[in-house]
C-alpha cells in the first residue's frame, strides 16, 4: 500500500535472491488500495517481466486480506509471504527454501534486531504478554508475516473463510511442522509506515477476540467475585446493624463503589458486544476481498 518508491526495488531485490536455477518463480504484488502511483508503477514491471504479477484490490481490506488475495491467486508449491517496504530482507529468502528442503511444512523469520522506536517495541511485547493471560496463546512478537510455506499449507489456510483473518495465528494454529531461522529487520528505505497506532489497537483487539473466548469468562469470573463482595457486604451491614447499631455510610464512598461497579458492568457488555459484533459480521457472508484488476495471470 503507497509503495509507489520501493516496489521497484523490492521486485529487484527478490529476483536477485531467488534461485532461478532451481526453480520456477512468480511475484505477486497485491495492491492493497494504494492512492500514490503504485499500481501505474507495477503495471510497468508486469510489462517487462511476464513473472512479475499484480492484484489490484478494489479498496484497502487490509494487510491480511491482502496476505490471502496473494496465496490464492498463487501457483507455487512453495509460497513466501512478505511485506512490501523491504523491511523484510529478500536475502533470506535462500535460507527460508533451505528449511523447506529439509522437511518442514512452514518456516519462519524471526527479527532479531527491530527497526522500531523503544517505546513501540515495549508496548508490542507488554501486549503479547497480555494476549497470552487472557488468551491462552504464546505467540512470539518477533514472528510477523515473513515466511514460507507448502502448497499444503496454503491449501489449509484457505479454508479459513473467519472474516477476522491473521495469517500469523492461523499458520500456526493449523499445526503443521515448522521452523524458524533469525535474521535481523532491515530498515525501510522509502516513506512511512501506513500502519497507525489505532490499526495496531484495532489489530490487537480482534487477534484477541478471534482466537480466544477466554475474556468471556474472565467476565463471568469477575462478576462472580463482585457478586460475593457485595454478598458479604450485605451480611457485614445486617451484623452491624442488630449488634453494633448503624452507622450511616460516606457518601463518597457510596458514589465512588456505584461508579466503579457501573464502569465494570459497561466494559463487560462491551466485551461481548465484541464478540457478538464479530458474529454479526461473519453472518453476513461477504467476500474477504474484492479483485479490482489483475495483470499477467494466465
Amino acid at each position: 500500500m503507497n509503495e509507489e518508491k520501493g516496489v521497484s526495488t523490492l521486485v529487484e531485490q527478490i529476483i536477485k535472491n531467488t534461485p532461478t536455477d532451481k526453480y520456477s518463480y512468480e511475484v505477486i504484488l497485491v495492491d492493497d488500495g494504494s492512492s500514490d502511483d503504485s499500481w501505474n508503477i507495477v503495471m510497468d514491471l508486469c510489462k517487462v517481466n511476464q513473472n512479475v504479477k499484480a492484484i489490484k484490490l478494489s479498496r484497502n481490506f487490509g494487510q491480511h486480506y491482502a496476505i490471502t488475495a496473494g496465496i490464492e491467486y498463487s501457483s507455487g508449491d512453495l509460497i513466501i509471504v512478505m511485506d512490501g517496504d523491504l523491511q523484510d530482507n529478500p536475502e533470506f529468502i535462500p535460507q527460508l527454501i533451505n528449511e523447506i528442503e529439509k522437511g518442514y511444512e512452514v518456516v519462519f523469520v524471526k527479527r532479531m534486531k527491530r527497526t522500531e522506536n523503544l517505546v513501540y517495541l515495549l508496548l508490542q511485547k507488554s501486549f503479547y504478554k497480555i494476549l497470552k493471560l487472557l488468551s491462552g496463546l504464546d505467540l512470539d512478537h518477533r514472528i510477523a508475516n515473513y515466511s514460507i510455506i507448502t502448497r499444503k499449507v496454503a491449501v489449509n489456510f484457505l479454508k479459513f473463510t473467519e472474516h477476522n483473518r491473521f495469517y500469523f495465528t492461523t499458520i500456526k494454529w493449523l499445526g503443521f511442522k515448522e521452523s524458524q531461522i533469525n535474521a535481523p529487520q532491515s530498515k525501510r528505505l522509502f516513506g512511512s509506515t501506513s500502519y497507525s497506532f489505532r490499526k495496531r489497537i484495532n489489530l490487537a483487539i480482534d487477534i484477541l477476540t478471534s482466537f480466544s473466548n477466554r475474556p468471556l469468562y474472565i467476565s463471568i469470573l469477575v462478576g462472580v467475585f463482585f457478586s460475593i463482595a457485595a454478598m458479604a457486604s450485605g451480611f457485614y451491614i445486617v451484623y452491624r446493624k442488630y449488634f453494633f447499631g448503624f452507622d450511616i455510610l460516606g457518601w463518597a464512598s457510596l458514589m465512588t463503589l456505584i461508579m466503579f461497579s457501573s464502569g465494570l458492568i459497561l466494559i463487560i457488555l462491551g466485551v461481548i458486544g465484541l464478540y457478538i459484533g464479530k458474529i454479526f459480521a461473519q453472518t453476513k457472508s461477504r467476500p474477504l476481498f474484492i479483485v479490482d484488476k489483475k495483470q499477467n495471470f494466465f
